[in-house]
């Protein structure tokens, strides 16, 4: 489960897109929606993370803040420790 918290007080966002790498899963698009100022969307994920020892992994959420022209990115890092 892949939890993505809105940390605006005042605006909702419109998630974009999701990518991801060193990963093989996927999130379902139709899951791409708006989250109110302060909420927390849950999105499921399908597919499996790798059984590697120690292996880099990034997610990188496009998202637009309603009210702002551009879209954000925001990349989150991290380390499987699976094995």
């Amino acid at each position: 489960m892949l939890r993505i918290l809105n940390l605006s007080e005042k605006y909702p966002a419109k998630l974009v897109s999701i990518k991801r790498e060193g990963m093989d899963v996927s999130f379902n698009p139709w899951a791409l929606r708006k989250i109110p100022p302060g909420e927390t969307v849950e999105l499921a994920f399908a597919g499996q993370t790798p059984e590697a020892h120690i292996k880099h992994a990034s997610i990188t959420i496009k998202f637009l803040q309603i009210g702002s022209p551009v879209p954000e990115c925001k990349t989150f890092d991290f380390t499987i420790l699976g094995g």
